[in-house]
């Protein structure tokens, strides 16, 4: 499932898919981070972001000082127009590097 997932995921227009793919093995694997990350980018990038959002939070839960789901979150916040809250994200990220 997985690396059908990222095959997918490379693809822009076979996001849908991939996401159709991605999201019940990220259910039944929840601790796969590196999954969720491609699910929670290619959320983004379909414009889904109240489920990118569900995503990324998830993956703070599970890895609070990485910079990928860091970054993910400073740009979501920056999509809905929070830019002080995405610069502080960006700063963590950063300085989790």
């Amino acid at each position: 499932h997985r690396a059908w997932g990222l095959f997918l995921s490379a693809q822009a227009d076979r996001y849908p898919d991939a996401v159709m793919r991605l999201k019940p093995y990220c259910a039944a694997h929840p601790d796969d981070v590196d999954t969720r990350l491609q699910l929670a980018t290619i959320l983004m990038r379909l414009g889904h972001w109240t489920d990118a959002e569900t995503e990324i939070n998830a993956l703070l839960a599970l890895r609070p000082y990485d910079a990928e789901p860091l970054t993910l979150k400073a740009h979501l916040l920056q999509h809905q127009n929070r830019p002080a809250e995405a610069y502080q994200y960006l700063i963590q990220a950063y300085e989790a590097e």
